[in-house]
């Protein structure tokens, strides 16, 4: 990073920490790129977010916090069929081994929360383990933690995945698992559901567009896709948090979009977002795909920087699951916390 990406990376993180409320005057000795934006500065102090920011990867504290609309009338659930199928989901959730007991990391606190609620499948959105997706890192910090549910869930990768060369890590821990064609994306039928597993790492993994391999695979799989279809991935069309919007993964949504489909999970920012349905362009719509942001899974959580396009529901500051309950001609949901609270729940009918 040149001295004038240190600047400028510093002040946006004293721009982000203003704006979220924290107490942002410290001295900063430890961080080498603090050190080189104060000598470029010619100052000895900045305002910044806490330490964590600048030397790792922390946004400072996500206070408790719900907001949003209130959820509108929607289907009754009975109206949807039976229940064919109950699968929870969230990402961003292993610290690394040696943080795993610090307050603020809590794979362990959302993995006997899965236990209890008993589903048939567990969706893993993304950055599984942190910080480097390191065989090690899997097998130490993700086995004990929700590595108990490995036969029946279905992940994808997120960005810390590849932070070791071509995601190794994260493909030898897997296997045939996550990689049945040896591909980072795949996909399953789940009560009925065509659930699909897409790779939002673009630049790592041949690309995201209509004619790169994950696009003509997609394509493939949408041509005689059933009635309901869920596609998870990392990173978030839109996002309230602070990583924000991601205009890479915009042909995924336009494919999925097309075709009709129904419900994207998402992971990246560390909190919990669901979005009105959103046409092909991620706009607010009557109908349309519906993106829930799940990245509650037991790292530190974000708190909220702004509200993005088509906000419906904002929950910052709880570690817990979304749990799905499949159902013929639609879905419940239902966002369950740590401490055994349904924070936000309704019921949507599938678009075919």
């Amino acid at each position: 990073m040149t001295l004038s990406g240190s600047a400028n990376r510093l002040r946006g993180m004293s721009s982000f920490a203003r704006a979220s409320g924290q107490k942002t005057e410290q001295l900063i000795t430890s961080s080498l790129e603090a050190r080189r934006y104060f000598q470029l500065m010619g100052r000895t102090t900045a305002f910044v977010v806490v330490a964590a920011v600048v030397v790792g990867c922390g946004y400072g504290v996500a206070q408790p916090k719900v907001s949003g609309q209130a959820q509108a009338a929607g289907p009754s659930a009975a109206s949807l069929g039976p229940v064919t199928a109950r699968v929870t989901a969230a990402g961003d959730i292993a610290c690394a081994t040696p943080e795993s007991t610090k307050p603020g990391c809590q794979a362990a606190d959302t993995t006997a929360l899965t236990e209890r609620l008993h589903p048939a499948a567990v969706l893993a959105l993304g950055d599984l383990v942190y910080e480097s997706g390191s065989i090690d890192e899997f097998t130490n910090g993700y086995a004990p933690t929700w590595g108990r549910f490995k036969a029946k869930t279905f992940a994808v990768p997120g960005n810390h995945e590849y932070n070791t060369d071509g995601a190794a890590g994260y493909r030898s821990w897997w296997g045939a698992t996550a990689l049945p064609s040896g591909t980072t994306w795949h996909s399953k039928r789940i009560g009925g559901w065509l659930i699909l597993g897409l790779d939002s790492n673009c630049g790592d993994n041949g690309g995201c567009g209509p004619t790169s391999p994950q696009g003509r695979w997609l394509a493939g799989q949408l041509k005689a896709s059933p009635r309901c279809v869920l596609a998870i991935w990392h990173h978030p069309r839109r996002s309230s948090g602070p990583h924000g919007d991601n205009s890479s993964t915009q042909p995924l949504w336009a494919a999925l979009s097309a075709k009709h489909a129904d419900l994207v999970l998402n992971g990246h920012d560390h909190d919990y977002e669901r979005f009105q349905p959103m046409n092909a362009n991620a706009n607010p719509a009557k109908t349309g795909l519906t993106e829930v942001v799940v990245g509650t899974g037991g790292k530190e959580l974000y708190p909220f920087t702004h509200t993005a396009t088509g906000s419906a529901k904002r929950i910052q500051g709880f570690a817990g699951v979304l749990l799905l309950s499949l159902r013929q001609r639609g879905w419940s949901w239902a966002f369950t916390t740590v401490d055994g609270k349904v924070r936000d729940s309704g019921s949507a009918a599938c678009q075919v």
